[in-house]
């Protein structure tokens, strides 16, 4: 009875010791199935970081659609150059005719003064003799044409001066045209620039995404395979918790077992004796 006993018990602890291994095994793929899930959530996370960040680029790259043209640059550079040369010569020539009507205004002036103060002397300072009348007048007549010909010069140069600061007015304004010009072109190649270096962006973040988007379908489908497997496992919790049971039984069979035959072996003694 007690190798019977015992026999039974070890049957039972080593079925009892499988089923153990087998709740080892459905742990190990527990541990296995959150670090899946980890795994996918925290992909999934990278995934939508990624993928915000593509639209900021594409919506950044639309806005900068507009073509930026480098020959369309260069000749606003060429157009500023020449306007600004330009404006240079017109800005001497005005000097120029500045000067010149402060002198020829200045001899006018000069002129008119001493033909007054001619006419006011009646004896000639250096021949101390009078001075005719018909000689005023020929002196008059040569001061007054002079002086008109000094007003008809003033004039002229009034009429250009006025026209070159017409014609500054003018090359101001259109450089000011030509500078905005320039500087939306130089906008726009910055932004050039700066697409070459988004859609360089926007490539990578495509890339990332298409790994990340078969990182997480290779883990779904591991993460499923998972379920099935641990769910294939469950069966083994009822069967251990009943041979655990039963091992606790046979223990106690064995022991019962074993003292069973010690008193049987204690009357024996006392029968022989």
């Amino acid at each position: 009875i007690c190798n019977s006993a015992i026999s039974n018990r070890k049957v039972i602890e080593k079925e009892f010791l499988a089923l153990e291994e087998k709740l080892k095994e459905k742990e190990n793929l527990e541990k296995e199935l959150d670090k899946t899930f980890f795994l996918i959530s925290s992909k999934k996370e990278n995934l939508s970081i990624i993928t915000s960040e593509m639209t900021l680029l594409q919506k950044q790259i639309l806005s900068f659609s507009t073509a930026f043209n480098e020959k369309d640059y260069s000749l606003s550079i060429e157009n500023l150059k020449l306007l600004d040369k330009k404006i240079k010569e017109l800005n001497q020539k005005s000097s120029e005719l500045l000067a010149k009507e402060k002198a020829l205004e200045e001899l006018r002036k000069d002129l008119s003064e001493r033909r007054d103060r001619f006419f006011d002397i009646s004896i000639c300072p250096t021949c101390l003799q009078n001075v005719p009348n018909s000689h005023k007048h020929n002196i008059l007549n040569e001061t007054e044409g002079k002086i008109s010909d000094i007003r008809k010069q003033l004039i002229e140069a009034s009429a250009e001066l006025s026209n070159i600061q017409n014609n500054l007015e003018l090359g101001n304004n259109e450089r000011e045209k030509l500078e905005k010009e320039k500087t939306r072109l130089e906008i726009l190649r910055s932004k050039k620039e700066d697409t070459i270096q988004a859609q360089k962006r926007l490539d990578d973040y495509k890339k990332q995404s298409s790994s990340l988007d078969k990182d997480i379908i290779l883990l779904e489908k591991h993460l499923e395979s998972l379920r099935t497997d641990i769910s294939s496992f469950s069966k083994f919790a009822q069967s251990a918790k009943q041979k655990q049971d039963e091992l606790k039984k046979a223990f106690l069979d064995e022991k019962n077992a074993e003292i069973l035959l010690a008193e049987k072996r204690k009357e024996l003694e006392l029968t022989t004796n």
